[in-house]
This record gives C-alpha cells, structure tokens and sequence, in this order.
C-alpha cells in the first residue's frame, strides 16, 4: 500500500502508545465531515476503547514487557520519524498529541480536484481542551519560526486559523545555456498551506483552506451532504462490513479509492520524482481498474477470543472490461479448499484459491499490451511461440492453459540458518486429468527442452527442470515505487541509456517444475521443491494437523461462509521468523522475503544500488522463542458476491486452542538440505 496509509497506521499506533485517555459522547463523526473527495481514510472510533483492547492482546503485552523496552524505544522513535511526514504539512508533532485523543482519531487523504493533493486530521478532544489549545499554540509558534503568514478567516460563525507559509525555494538549475528569449518561465513551487479549527469538541488540521471550509460548513450546518459518508463506494464498503458485525462500532474502520488514491499520491510528488512516460493512473483507467470503487474495513482488537479480527470489502459492481474481466475468483464449498495431501505440516504460509485460469488468459492480453504500449503485442507473442522455427512451436492456450483446473495454490516456508535468501516459495496449479497432466507436461518441456540455462532432472521417476546459472543471479527484488508526500529536492535524473544493455534474469534464477500429484508444481528453489515431494506419513501433513484443522473450521463454524473463493492459513510465529531473525542480524535492508520487501518499501528506499540501512537496532531484540509466545496461527476466508469480495481473518492467540492441539504442531524446523 502506497506510503501515506502506512504513515496513517503508524500514526494511530503512535495515537495508542501516548499517554492519559479519555471518552467522548457526541462529536460528529469525521466520515460525515470530511468532503466526498477523500480517497484515504484511517479512523481508531474510539481511542480509549482501541487503547484498552491493544493492551489485552498478546502482541500489546508483548510490547509492554521489559525485555522488549529496548525494541519498544526505538519503534517509538521509528514512529515520529514517520510522523515527520505529516508533520511537515500539519505543523503538529507527534509528542505534542500525547494524552489529546479522547474519542475518534482520523487522518486521511483528499484530492480536492485533479492535480492536487490534501492531508487532513480529526481529533476528538473532548474534556482535553486545554491541551488541544496548547498543541495548536506549538504549532502556531512553529509555523510562525518557519516565515508563515497568519490570518483569520470566518466560516458559518467559526474561526478558521490559517497559515501562509512561503513558497519553497527553487530547486538549482543544471549548468547548460541559458532559456531562449521569450521561452516560457518554469513554474515556482507553490506555497504551503496550513489550516486549524477547535471547537466543538473537535481538532481539525489540513493543509489545504477550501477543504477546510468544507468540513466546518458541515459541522456547523449538522449535515453530512457532499461528505465522505454519502459516497457510494464507501457506504457499500461500510454496510457490507457492518452486515457481517450485526451493527457493532468497530475500533477501527478504514477506507481507500484505488484510483483516486494513486492520483492523489502522484499529485504530491515532485515532478522530478514522477514516472516518466505513461502512468499507472492511465493504465489503470484503460484496464478497467475504475470498477474498483472502494475497498475498505473494520479492525477489532481482543474481540470474540481473537487478538485481532478484520473484515476488508471491495466494491467492484461491474460492468468489466479489458483486464478487469481477468478478475473472476469462483465460489467453492468449504470442502474444497482443504489442503492437498502431498502438502506438509511443517511449512510457515498456505494460500489456495480457485481463479478462471482460461478466462484469465484470454483476457491477459490487454494488459500486456498497455504495459508495453503496443496494440497486438500479446497476440504476436503467443504466434511467434507457435510459428518461430527458433521458439517451442507451442500454442500456450491450447496446449497448456486448457488443461489446468482452477485451483491455485501458494506455499511458503525458509531455510535454516536465517539468511536474507532463506524464503522458499512453491506455487501449484491444478490439472484436470491425468490426460490433461501430460499435456502440460509436454508444453513445458518444449518450453524449456532448448535453454541453455535449464537443466532437465530424473528424481524419482519424476521430470524437473530447474534452473542452474554459470554465475550467482540475484533474485529480482519487488520494486515499489511510494512516492513521499513531502517535496524534495530534485533528484538527478538518470542517464538516457540507464537500465539497457542489461543481462536478462530469470524471473526465479534458482527455480524448478515438475508436473505432478495432478498439478504443475513451480518452485523458487529445487530444493523446497524436493522437500515438498518428499514421501511422509499421513499424520504429518498439514491437512491431518488438529491445531490446523481447529482454525481452518472458522470460517464455516464462525465466519458462517460455508462458500469461498480463497483461503489463508499463517503459523504466524514461523511466517515472521525470517523478517524477525534478519532484523536481530541487522539484515533486514537485504532481505528477499515478501514480507521483508514489502517492510523495506514502507521504510523508504536507499540510494540506486545500494541497501536501506537497518533502522532497529536488531541487537537489541531478544530471542525469537520471547516473541514467538504471542504469535498465534492465523487465517482468512474470501468470498466473490456480485459487487465484488469479502474478507474475513483472524489472528489467534496460542492459548486459545490449548495445550493439547499445541503440541500436535510440528516441531521446530530443522535445517532444509538439497538432499532432502
């Protein structure tokens, strides 16, 4: 997820580790203030409640034992560096908060009309008054050091507090020849501007003055027209979510349109730093992707027996086109999502879904052209794949993709020692028959028959192709571009010819595939792979595992969703293991995991070429087996519903399944060998 929702969900905890609490009755809630352009929203409902509820969890008390101080520190430091970001447009540190929160604290994202961009904050600081007039005398002292300009404007009876501050300073122009005579100036920077209101109960800070007015017309007006809550998105989201919770406050809701979501990221950023050429918002315009119209949910903490409970809908009525036609998950009874019987215990994730694969396909190939911004290009490609004298003379369609099913599975685990390369991920695809198995098997050898760089293996009667390069490939890194919300300076643009002539990588270097058990096994390393194909007793393998079975039965026990579309099952404490060990290393900047490289991009990159410089200090974190005492098994259901999906997850604490199911968990890892 882009930046700033990481900046919010930061700032929330931040909200959660400050001081004194207080309730709150009748301040109006900040959906039905904020205007209908929002397109970011994070709300804790009730900041006492979210706080007593964080402190029940495993994971609160976790934080809040003494040998995590140290790491508790330097999360809190991690925090208001975090928050410096909407400091810097707010005006408002994070310490000046402490003990302001007494009922609903919001911050959310606007785009108040094409190309622009707004950050607003909603505080409830009833009873707190006092300490809300001094967090806005910091500010104005702030804001008045850094040459801004104060004025007073009155709106429906109220005063808003608005600041000036001067445009920021023009970045240095290359050396070159000077603009001809005539040529058109370059634009200067826009000032910034910072805009306050208390009263009623209620701090408001945003930066930009029309959004401003807005919200305080509402208030004043008790109306909620042309605010976030009538927004159709938003309510769909919100009454799906509330249809699942039988009319219960959650402790936390949030709320995102994807679309105006990346356009308002893009409209914060410095031109400088913009992708160059056709834009994501442009591809995602001609896909289909403004189908999407919301996606949002409820968080609990410490409800019904969980540590945290959270229900996520996405509002996507249709009609589809283009791409977004791809996007068909099919309803399966519970029955069929269990897991396969060749799939062991002892793994650390396991995800499995049933997709539309043909129809996926046959629709692919819009988005491959806009991608590579040629019309027909995916439809040339999948000919030369047929008709090159040089290529695999296979027709993918025919050949391949019509003879998968529909299921879909991902398997995750790592490798001992802890290495930034210990992940191991596998996906399998469903076949339809024992006919349709060997055909895919013949596609994929005459796929790969002819690379040089893929060596064909006989291991146990089975065929895998595996990947085996003359030199060490690194795994292509998930690159993710999060732009700040705060202008920079102008970074130096890249060479004209940066990023050609380079060597082409394997998409998985170290990689092997097989077709069998009745699925077309990829995996990101033989090794895994071998582990997973590796014969084992009935009562070892994930599907036989009582604890597995206890939590998996949720969703038809609890969840009541007796159909899906996809399910999720975590062993937490061995899903974070990897990230947590390489943190303690100091390696987490050069961690491969997804979780690890998703964790790196909220971080903040690191210069082209080099590594984000760890900002824990790992040293200071205790041994795994502290941590891992708090980190209970975890799932979600999906399921597809005419305007779009439903999740619900949960994460458990361990005790709740007791010491019996406990110690049916497989035991802990010990290190995987190639030779397994």
């Amino acid at each position: 997820m882009p930046r700033l929702m990481g900046w919010v969900g930061v700032a929330l905890v931040g909200v959660l580790l400050s001081g004194e609490r207080a309730r709150a009755e009748g301040v109006r809630p900040a959906d039905t203030l904020l205007p209908d352009t929002t397109v970011g929203f994070l709300s804790a409902t009730n900041y006492d409640n979210l706080a007593e509820h964080w402190n029940r969890t495993p994971v609160g008390k976790l934080l809040s034992d003494p040998v995590m101080e140290p790491f508790e520190k330097d999360l809190r430091q991690q925090i208001r560096t975090k928050w410096a970001t909407i400091s810097d447009r707010l005006g408002i540190h994070l310490e000046d908060l402490d003990g302001v929160p007494a009922g609903e604290a919001a911050l959310a994202l606007i785009r108040p009309k094409p190309g622009e961009a707004a950050v607003a904050m909603l505080i409830d600081v009833s009873g707190r008054l006092p300490k809300a007039q001094a967090v806005l005398a910091t500010a104005r002292a702030g804001l008045l050091k850094s040459g801004a300009a104060e004025r007073h404007e009155t709106v429906a009876g109220a005063t808003l507090l608005v600041f000036d501050l001067p445009p920021a300073a023009a970045p240095p122009q290359p050396a070159g020849p000077k603009p001809a005579a005539g040529a058109k100036a370059a634009a200067q920077p826009a000032g910034q501007q910072t805009v306050y209101f208390l009263g009623k109960n209620l701090l408001v800070a945003v930066d930009n003055l029309a959004v401003a007015r807005g919200m305080l017309q509402r208030l004043a007006q008790q109306t909620s027209t042309g605010s976030l809550a009538e927004v159709p998105g938003y309510q769909k989201v919100m009454q799906r979510c509330a249809a699942d919770v039988a009319g219960a406050v959650p402790q936390v809701r949030w709320f995102v349109y994807p679309l105006g979501y990346v356009e308002a990221v893009r409209a914060a950023t410095p031109p400088a730093e913009r992708r160059r050429g056709k834009t994501i918002i442009e591809m995602m315009r001609n896909q289909g992707i403004a189908a999407v119209q919301g996606v949002g949910g409820y968080l609990d903490l410490a409800a019904d027996g969980y540590q945290f409970l959270y229900r996520t809908s996405v509002y996507a009525p249709g009609p589809y086109v283009k791409s977004m036609k791809m996007a068909v998950l099919p309803n399966k009874s519970a029955d069929a999502f269990l897991p396969q019987a060749w799939v062991p215990g002892d793994i650390a994730t396991y995800t499995t879904l049933y997709v539309d694969i043909l129809n996926a396909f046959d629709h692919f190939g819009n988005l491959y052209d806009e991608v590579v911004d040629e019309s027909g290009a995916w439809a040339e490609t999948l000919k030369g794949e047929i008709d090159d004298p040089n290529g695999p003379q296979v027709d993918l369609r025919k050949e391949l993709v019509q003879n998968l099913g529909q299921r879909v599975t991902m398997i995750s685990d790592y490798k001992l020692p802890i290495t930034p390369q210990s992940e191991r991920l596998l996906f399998a695809i469903e076949v339809k028959s024992a006919a349709g198995a060997k055909a895919v098997a013949k596609a994929v050898e005459k796929c790969l028959e002819h690379d040089a760089s893929v060596n064909k293996r006989i291991v146990d009667g089975r065929v895998i192709w595996e990947t085996v390069e003359e030199e060490e490939t690194k795994v292509p890194s998930l690159s993710v571009e999060i732009p700040s919300l705060t202008p920079k300076k102008e970074a130096p643009k890249p060479k004209a010819d940066e990023g050609e002539g380079e060597d082409k990588e394997h998409f998985l270097p170290h990689g092997a595939i097989t077709v069998t058990q009745g699925h077309l096994l990829i995996a990101s390393h033989i090794d895994f792979l071998l582990k997973i194909l590796k014969p084992r007793e009935p009562a070892t393998m994930l599907r036989n595992n009582q604890e597995f079975l206890k939590v998996w039965k949720l969703a038809q026990t609890r969840f009541a969703m007796t159909e899906q579309c996809g399910r999720d099952f975590w062993w937490t404490d061995e899903k974070v293991r990897p990230t947590y060990e390489l943190v303690r290393q100091g390696k987490m900047p050069e961690s491969e995991t997804l979780l690890a490289r998703t964790l790196n991009s909220l971080s903040g990159a690191a210069k082209k070429g080099e590594a984000r410089r760890q900002r824990i200090k790992g040293g200071k974190l205790p041994d795994y087996q502290v941590v891992q005492r708090a980190l209970g098994p975890a799932t979600v259901a999906a399921v597809s519903e005419p305007t779009g999906w439903f999740f619900k997850g949960v994460l458990l604490p361990k005790e709740t399944l007791g010491a019996a199911t406990l110690a049916e968990k497989p035991a802990a890892k010990a290190p995987v060998h190639a030779q397994d």
